[in-house]
């Protein structure tokens, strides 16, 4: 799963556990294919440098996100998430239906131990 340049070090460090992305209408599956395990990737191109272990997924409206799921997705308050969200796909709609992921550890790969960030060069 790919997190931008500002999250990935939140999701590396612990701080970042549960993440959403937007799906297309309530029955489509969930265009995030996560069961269990996943690749943990600081962008598009860039090599996973992680694995976020024990993940689950259930659905929801973007708007159902409460103060602590705000903190668990790496922002201080409900309102900065939802800033952050319009920033990263252009708008804002609280009824629109989204993938929760979340998980429990995130596993740094033998080569990226040593990078504290994370993000390669």
């Amino acid at each position: 799963m790919i997190f931008s340049r500002d999250l990935f070090p939140k999701v590396m460090s612990g701080d970042k556990t549960m993440t959403r992305r937007p799906k297309h209408g309530r029955d489509e599956h969930c265009p995030v294919a996560v069961r269990g395990t996943f690749s943990v990737q600081p962008g598009r191109g860039k090599y996973h440098r992680a694995h976020a272990v024990d993940a689950v997924v259930r659905h929801e409206r973007l708007g159902a996100i409460s103060e602590a799921d705000a903190q668990r997705e790496g922002f201080p308050s409900r309102a900065a998430f939802l800033d952050g969200w319009r920033v990263i796909y252009g708008g804002l709609d609280l009824e629109e239906w989204v993938c929760v992921v979340e998980w429990v550890t995130v596993e740094v790969l033998a080569c990226c131990a040593a990078d504290e960030s994370g993000v390669a060069a």
